[in-house]
């Protein structure tokens, strides 16, 4: 199966399947009386279980900490600007899509994508923090390069705690995205990022 258009790893391609499948395999040959066989296909799923690992040590996390399927995901969540078979994203696939730190707090929602209208590149997204349906909402533009995405883009991560979003400049999106006021409101922004 691969993965799906959006980056995340399904179907037979995905660790934890194979680890199962090959466990299963393993557990019918040791039942047949096929040791040799048996062996072969366990060091096939250690070599498995040892590739996740380094992944998620790479990302730093000890796998043993993983006891979640989103713990799982949030450690696994690469930067959106090199995601491999990536090289595009809609708006409306990161819109509305939770804003969440590693060890799992709710940091808000993406409310909008800023693109840089000298490069055409995505610069920032607003994220929305508090409020009730739209209303009384705090607004925060994270830079792009800050933005890692979990496989299948369902969570987005920033490596910020709580506080440490709520200490950010906060905006007013319009102004943010205003082509006479932009510079001007993205100085607090870029300062604030720069020194975290």
């Amino acid at each position: 199966m691969g993965a799906d258009p959006r980056g995340s790893v399904v179907g037979i391609d995905a660790p934890r399947y194979q680890i199962r499948a090959l466990y299963s395999a393993a557990r019918v040959l040791a039942h047949r009386g096929d040791g040799e066989g048996c062996q072969y296909v366990v060091a096939r799923m250690n070599d498995v279980y040892d590739g996740y690992s380094q992944r998620l040590q790479d990302a730093g996390v000890d796998p043993a900490s993983v006891a979640t399927w989103r713990q799982e995901q949030l450690a696994l969540a690469e930067p959106v600007s090199g995601r491999d078979g990536m090289s595009s994203y809609r708006i409306d696939d990161i819109t509305g899509t939770d804003v969440r730190n590693v060890e799992d707090e709710n940091l808000g929602s993406v409310s909008d994508v800023v693109i840089d209208p000298q490069t055409g590149q995505a610069s920032y997204v607003i994220v929305a923090r508090g409020g009730f349906l739209g209303i009384g909402e705090d607004h925060y533009a994270v830079p792009w390069s800050e933005v890692r995405a979990t496989p299948g883009l369902d969570t987005i991560v920033v490596d910020r705690s709580e506080a440490e979003l709520q200490q950010a400049p906060s905006i007013d999106p319009d102004r943010f995205r205003g082509s006479e006021t932009m510079t001007e409101e993205r100085r607090a922004t870029d300062a604030y990022w720069q020194a975290g």
